[in-house]
């Protein structure tokens, strides 16, 4: 009731985001991969490592965002919705940032591409496949390197 009442609250004085974040994985050689993209950030002129996440728009779900969004950030559509991960908030600036979070398989063997089209003050630089441990180890933030740990427990 008080989760409610906050994001009502706040509601009135900054934007709330609905967005998706997807963990991409594929099977290789009998391990398992993550995809991570390389991303510069021009304000605070520094790259990150990190998954894919983008907003909800008003004519699909969360599942369909993750889709999209993978498509558009790396190319790839051969993806399997595999499970809700978790959800989850912070704050960025004045907008509240609503998180759903979901595990895709990558199906097919397409080739990586970058597109930072749409990535407002982003640029992606890259999209690397990591080994779990090298993922957790590049991501800088915590709900991000959690996903992966939950991932793992799944795969």
């Amino acid at each position: 009731i008080y989760k409610d009442y906050y994001k009502i609250f706040i509601g009135a004085i900054m934007k709330i985001s609905k967005d998706a974040q997807v963990v991409v994985y594929r099977k290789k050689d009998e391990q398992i991969e993550f995809l991570l993209l390389k991303r510069f950030d021009k304000d605070k002129n520094e790259t990150h490592y990190r998954l894919i996440k983008g907003g909800i728009e008003d004519n699909e779900t969360p599942e369909q965002t993750s889709i999209r969004e993978t498509h558009e950030e790396v190319g790839l559509s051969k993806l399997e919705t595999k499970k809700k991960l978790k959800e989850y908030s912070y704050q960025a600036g004045d907008i509240q940032h609503d998180v759903e979070v979901f595990l895709l398989e990558n199906t097919g063997d397409e080739e990586v591409k970058v597109d930072s089209e749409n990535e407002g003050g982003f640029t992606i630089e890259d999209a690397e496949w990591m080994l779990p441990e090298k993922a957790i180890e590049h991501l800088n933030f915590n709900q991000e390197k959690e996903a992966i740990r939950e991932s793992i427990k799944i795969l």
